[in-house]
């Protein structure tokens, strides 16, 4: 998991790392559903599927700290 963590945020520097954690913090509040979010998340090329409830949010939120 660490490795894909840090996969995930290592192309971001400077403004763009703070511009994803502000767009991280905005899309994983509570006042979006999990299935909103996963509506997000299949809208894009991604090739990672997330089965548990809340496992999506849980992801992301773990992106967003490590940003």
């Amino acid at each position: 998991m660490e490795e894909i963590l840090r996969t995930a945020v290592s192309p971001f520097r400077g403004e763009a790392r703070l511009k994803l954690r502000k767009y991280l913090d905005d899309i994983t509040a509570d006042r979006f559903s999990d299935a909103e979010l996963t509506r997000l998340w299949n809208a894009t090329p991604a090739n990672v599927v997330f089965y548990e409830q809340g496992g999506l949010r849980i992801f992301l939120r773990l992106i967003r700290d490590r940003l």
